[in-house]
């Protein structure tokens, strides 16, 4: 028996060994870009994108997430449409990948204006079926006439995109509270964002029109932000627009890859209070608190793992928004940490990350990835830090393991 042990134990030591020889080698992780005579295509995203389509269209993934929670089916595949818009937005028309990309935005449209995707949704809401369902549904329709040619835009689509503007708008001009709800007496501001992302993007296509009501909507935010972080708060109470839990990794990160799209000053501002309250370090490598630093929180459905105060959904979605702010180092940091703690592994023209166990991780990890292309130095501080504690820990293992067996022969 005690033989046995010290097997068993050896090999878990000689296996967390492995595991910090891997995470190292993938702490340098480049992502494969293709240069094509239409744009510039990453190649991992793609791989992703081809592993969620397999996914979606032939296991039904949507729907096996679906029964995880009530947003399962709308949310991995507006996720898998915006990350086929990220990689193909800067091709040209030409190129076969953008095809593909407005083949599967279509798909996707047809999945999330279904009965079934709206069936767990309320039609008698301020905005109908609430601001989780209009906002990422009509954000999606959104992208797609973004990646048309006018000439080449549907009327049905413009109509619908039009209205539901219109509604987001009504509602802000009308109600005392910035945010509208997700079902009946439940609000939570991001929701809100997604929607909001709809009226510069209508601006954009069209003709201006709402820049108005956008201020008015920032204005009332502005007076409901949390008062211990200055962070939009992760829910309010639904008559009042006033918080009732404050800010949050999880929603904070999804909110900042939103914001400047809709006021870029106040997305900057609240940027740097998400970056003082929310990024941290662990072992060197960085990673997105889902609550402020002082407060104590266990995850949840909206925040996912949650692991020495580090949030899974926070991080993988905030390697977004260090991208999107140009925050090149702690980008590279939480893109290449996803890579080690998450396996990421390329078979054929196909990546997943933990085996493909959980789709929904894949969805989000290949948006996360298809934000703007990032930079950093050669060797920074967070991957040297790390190396530095892996080294330490192996140096202290090998003598444990040679004086145990070392014992054992004698």
């Amino acid at each position: 028996m005690k033989q046995l042990f010290k097997i068993l134990f050896s090999l878990f030591l000689i296996l967390w060994i492995a595991l910090l020889l891997y995470v190292n080698i993938r702490l340098g992780f480049l992502p494969e870009l293709e240069i094509t005579p239409d744009g510039v295509v990453n190649q991992d995203v793609l791989h992703q994108l081809y592993f969620l389509k397999k996914e979606l269209h032939k296991n039904q993934a949507g729907e096996q997430m679906q029964q995880l929670y009530p947003e399962g089916l709308l949310f991995i595949n507006s996720l898998y449409a915006l990350t086929w818009y990220d990689l193909v937005k800067d091709l040209k028309y030409s190129s076969p990948y953008y095809k593909e990309a407005i083949q599967e935005i279509d798909w996707v449209l047809q999945r999330v204006q279904s009965d079934e995707a709206r069936s767990i949704f309320s039609e008698s809401l301020e905005i109908e079926y609430g601001a989780f369902y209009t906002g990422w549904s009509n954000l999606i329709l959104g992208r797609k006439l973004l990646l048309l040619k006018p000439v080449d835009r549907s009327a049905d689509d413009i109509r619908l995109f039009k209205s539901k503007c219109e509604h987001i708008a009504g509602f802000i001009k009308d109600s005392d509270t910035p945010f509208a709800t997700s079902y009946a007496n439940q609000a939570w501001p991001a929701d809100m964002v997604i929607c909001v992302t709809s009226l510069p993007m209508y601006d954009h296509l069209f003709e201006p029109k709402y820049q108005y009501v956008t201020r008015q909507w920032i204005k009332k935010v502005q007076q409901r932000l949390d008062t211990v972080t200055g962070l939009i708060p992760h829910s309010v109470h639904a008559q009042t627009g006033y918080p009732e839990e404050g800010a949050r990794g999880s929603s904070q990160s999804l909110i900042n890859c939103f914001l400047p799209e809709i006021d870029p000053v106040f997305a900057n501002n609240q940027f740097l209070h998400y970056k003082q309250f929310f990024l941290d370090r662990r072992l060197g490598l960085p990673g997105i608190r889902e609550y402020p630093e002082g407060e104590f929180g266990i995850g949840d459905i909206d925040s996912g793992p949650v692991i020495w105060g580090i949030g899974g959904a926070a991080s993988v979605v905030g390697l977004r928004v260090m991208s999107i702010h140009n925050e090149s180092d702690v980008a590279v940091g939480l893109r290449n940490s996803i890579e080690g703690f998450g396996a990421g592994w390329t078979s054929g023209d196909q990546k997943k990350y933990l085996f493909g166990v959980l789709p929904i991780a894949d969805a989000f990890i290949a948006w996360a990835n298809s934000g703007p292309a990032i930079k950093a130095s050669m060797l920074p501080d967070w991957r040297r830090d790390f190396l530095i504690y892996s080294t330490l820990t192996s140096l202290a293992i090998y003598p444990l393991l040679y004086w145990m067996w070392r014992k054992s022969t004698r």
